[in-house]
Formats: C-alpha cells, structure tokens, sequence
C-alpha cells in the first residue's frame, strides 16, 4: 500500500465548484471507462514485454488519477511508468496487481459518488 488515500475528494471538489456537477459526473464516467482500458494495456504489455507500451499505459493511467486526486493510482501509475522506461522488469508483476487492486477499490467509491451527483 502506498499509505496515499485512493481518492482525494478536494480535487472533485474543486472541480464541482469550477465547473459544475455535472462536469464532474462526466468527468468520473470518463474515467471509469477509459482507465480499465488502460490497465489491461499495461498488464498485457507487461506479459509480452513490450516496456514501451507498458509505460506508455501507465502514463495515461498517471495522467487520468491526477485529474481527479487519485493519489494512491497516481503513485502505483508513476513507479511502473518509471520502472518500464528504465527497462526495469524485476517489480511490474508486484505492481501491476497493486495497480489492478488501487483501481478496483477507488472505480467503487467514484462510482457512489458519480450516482450521488444529479
């Protein structure tokens, strides 16, 4: 675990404030759609050894989980990012399933907060 909280609820927050509801409604559909994607890329990637392709995923993961204050996905994103361009393969295994876990526990919590916004 990497001891950040998986979501930091200011950022959707501040979000809502800016832009409205209904922007951060989209803005968390969005992210439950494309980011699994994403996911999938990196661990099959990750299988093939394609380190050019697993950080090229891991970085769209990155970009996605700081849009909305996913900080722990953030984290976990970033080291693979890291790890896969350096040609590091020792700890994308690890990794993976940690990224994998982060998601599956932050994709519940946004989705309750997507079917609060109306």
């Amino acid at each position: 675990m990497t001891g950040l909280p998986d979501l930091n609820d200011d950022v959707l927050d501040k979000l809502g404030r800016s832009y409205g509801a209904k922007f951060v409604k989209e803005l968390i559909g969005l992210f439950l759609e494309h980011v699994p994607k994403n996911i999938s890329a990196a661990v099959s990637a990750e299988k093939a050894g394609d380190l050019v392709a697993v950080a090229r995923a891991a970085h769209s993961v990155k970009s996605s989980a700081g849009n909305i204050g996913a900080e722990a996905l953030l984290e976990i994103a970033g080291e693979i990012e890291k790890l896969a361009s350096q040609g590091r393969t020792e700890s994308l295994s690890p990794l993976m399933r940690r990224l994998e876990s982060a998601f599956s526990r932050l994709g519940t919590r946004l989705e309750l907060r997507k079917n609060k916004v109306d």
